[in-house]
């Protein structure tokens, strides 16, 4: 071709005010309705067509189209179309404001709007049917837009194979669906359910779910409102939530909180990696190889101000209703072994100032072993400290002997003591 050739575009020069112009990869068009055409050829190399003015169009129904196979429907306002295979085919008058920029892109022959949409790329598809497809910004291949309740506005869409239904989407990934009121991103990401949030590859979220995370996964079948967060972390049941890697709370409300953590019945919580529940209404804190064996609430460690902690189960509601009783067991053991003790311990008064006690046990319940053996009652360094030959001896006691100690109480009349044989 040699030298390049500048082109400049304008409305003036006689052009009628609202007549749309059409620049043609091939061929140069005057003016639509019918095109006049020019003999003198663009070269088709893509780095030699330009404007010493950029196009621009400015209110009324002028429209600004360039392409092969591109068209824009008559009384459209502000409408921009470059490329090929560009269908803008909505409602007279519906299609103010809107641009399109690439290969087969179509808008839909419906009662809406296609008011305030944008769409960059290839193969970008707004299905019939919608009463609006308006405020859509769609960049990327093969992008695909369906309404529902007659609606497909407000969403933004980039990446490549999208394929959003309904209103009100946001997707940035790869391979992807999204319904109506939710967002995606991720490569593979879907959210599956309406009102849903799936962020991470494959991630994939129910209805009004969250899931967060490389294959992290949430209920669409069985109620939805799960939370998902971390990689392959399932909450398949209704309002089941499973935090941590591998963390699987796939029953009714249902709670797992760990690496691998599982929540294996509905209304049960797991707290800790590789935790675990087996019945329902059950809390398990730490697992085997992850155990707990120190357990502090209040106010951490220590602290300058006391308090009393209230332990307790819940209290009765409504009319001569009971509260819940409280059991405090200790581990049972296996086969003829022992199982573990209860013990109340307290601190031992020492010297003044500021270091902390010693705990030493006051009372413990220990198990013997044999099914009919009694379990010992245990009353370590909770004595009267008053010596035995200084307290008279009971006379009814057995084999009228001294006691061996005294076990001091506090009663409503005073102070006293049980004694010990």
């Amino acid at each position: 071709m040699g030298r390049k050739k500048r082109f400049l575009i304008s409305s003036s020069g006689g052009i009628a005010a609202g007549s749309p112009f059409v620049l043609d990869a091939g061929l140069f068009v005057s003016q639509a309705s019918p095109p006049v055409v020019n003999t003198g050829r663009f070269a088709r190399k893509p780095d030699t067509m330009q404007s010493l003015v950029a196009p621009s169009v400015t209110g009324g129904t002028d429209s600004f189209v360039m392409g092969d196979g591109a068209s824009s429907p008559a009384g459209q306002a502000n409408v921009t179309v470059i490329g090929a295979d560009i269908v803008l085919t909505a409602v007279a008058g519906q299609a103010n404001r809107t641009a399109a920029f690439g290969g087969r892109i179509t808008w839909p022959a419906a009662q809406g709007a296609a008011e305030d949409t944008v769409a960059v790329g290839w193969d970008i598809s707004y299905v019939a049917g919608g009463l609006a497809c308006g405020q859509n910004v769609a960049v990327g291949v093969n992008i695909v837009v369906n309404p529902i309740a007659n609606s497909s506005v407000s969403n933004t869409l980039v990446g490549t194979n999208i394929i959003m239904t309904g209103a009100g989407g946001t997707v940035l990934g790869a391979n992807t669906s999204c319904n109506q009121e939710s967002s995606v991103v991720g490569e593979g990401a879907l959210a599956s359910g309406d009102q849903a949030e799936a962020f991470g590859h494959d991630a994939n979220a129910g209805l009004r779910g969250i899931a967060i995370g490389n294959r992290a996964r949430t209920d669409n079948t069985l109620g939805g409102n799960a939370i998902s967060i971390g990689w392959f972390a399932d909450a398949l049941n209704a309002d089941a939530i499973a935090i941590g890697n591998q963390a699987t709370a796939n029953f009714a409300r249902s709670v797992a909180l760990g690496r691998s953590a599982v929540a294996g019945a509905a209304d049960s919580i797991a707290i800790g990696s590789t935790a675990s529940t087996a019945i329902a209404n059950q809390c398990t804190i730490g697992s085997d190889t992850s155990f707990i064996t120190l357990l502090l609430v209040g106010g951490g460690g220590i602290s300058a101000t006391p308090r009393t902690l209230q332990f307790r189960p819940s209290a009765g509601s409504g009319n001569n209703v009971n509260g819940w009783s409280l059991d405090i067991v200790a581990a049972w053991g296996t086969g003829n072994a022992a199982g573990g003790q209860i013990s109340l311990q307290t601190g031992t008064i020492g010297a003044a100032g500021a270091a902390l006690q010693a705990i030493a046990e006051r009372l413990a319940v220990i198990p013997t072993t044999g099914a009919a053996a009694a379990p010992i009652l245990r009353f370590a360094n909770f004595t009267s400290g008053v010596a035995a030959a200084a307290l008279p001896a009971i006379v009814n006691a057995p084999l009228a002997r001294q006691p061996i100690d005294y076990i001091p109480v506090q009663t409503p009349a005073g102070q006293g003591w049980i004694p010990v044989f």
